[in-house]
C-alpha cells in the first residue's frame, strides 16, 4: 500500500530552491543539516541519498502544511499562497 502523500510539490519546489541537496549532514550555524534542510535526523556522519532526502523533505512539508492548517483553520486558496506559508513555517 503507497502512503497517502499530501505535501504539495509547489511547496517542495520552493524550498529547494532556497535550500540546496546535502548528502552528508553539514552544521550549519548550531543545527546540522541533511538533505533539503531537514533537522530532526541530522548529525554528524548522515547521509541520505537524493530520494532518501526527498522523502525526509514530503514528511516535513507534511508537518508544516498540518501546523499551517492548525492556525490558519482551513484550506488555503492557491498553491502559491500554501507554498509561501509552509515555507516559512518548514524547520
Amino acid at each position: 500500500m503507497k502512503p497517502r502523500l499530501k505535501a504539495t510539490r509547489a511547496a517542495r519546489e520552493l524550498i529547494k530552491a532556497y535550500e540546496p541537496f546535502a548528502g552528508q549532514a553539514v552544521q550549519r550555524g548550531r543545527r546540522w543539516v541533511v538533505g533539503y534542510g531537514h533537522t530532526a535526523a541530522a548529525k554528524p556522519g548522515v547521509t541520505v541519498s537524493r530520494q532518501d532526502a526527498e522523502l525526509l523533505l514530503i514528511y516535513d512539508v507534511t508537518r508544516a502544511e498540518s501546523a499551517v492548517k492548525a492556525v490558519v483553520g482551513e484550506a488555503l486558496a492557491g498553491h502559491r499562497d500554501a507554498a509561501f506559508l509552509v515555507s516559512k513555517v518548514y524547520p
